[in-house]
């Protein structure tokens, strides 16, 4: 990204501009990993390494891709797990 076969970039921005960058990558990658894992169970590095590993094709599709959860779905869900590994406070 920084050097000449990216953008070129390189000592053009402040260190303060650079946090931006970090961020804004850092916030895409949140929001494209969330969406690939709803239909997949691996990321495509890990589905090529453990097809080697076990030397054939591991199955990569979710069947059906479950439903995608809002966030009081998701507190259900993680009080629902302490209370079933009994853990303190639920």
């Amino acid at each position: 990204m920084f050097l000449g076969f990216g953008f070129g970039l390189f000592g053009y921005l402040q260190r303060y501009e650079l946090y931006y960058v970090v961020f804004s990558i850092w916030i895409f990658e949140m929001i494209f990993s969330t969406i690939w894992l709803h239909y997949f169970k691996f990321g495509p590095l890990e589905w090529l390494w453990r097809s080697l590993t076990y030397r054939r094709m591991q199955p990569m599709r979710r069947t059906p891709p479950p439903p995608l959860t809002r966030g009081s779905d998701i507190r259900q869900t993680i009080t629902t797990y302490f209370k079933e590994h009994g853990v303190r406070g639920y």
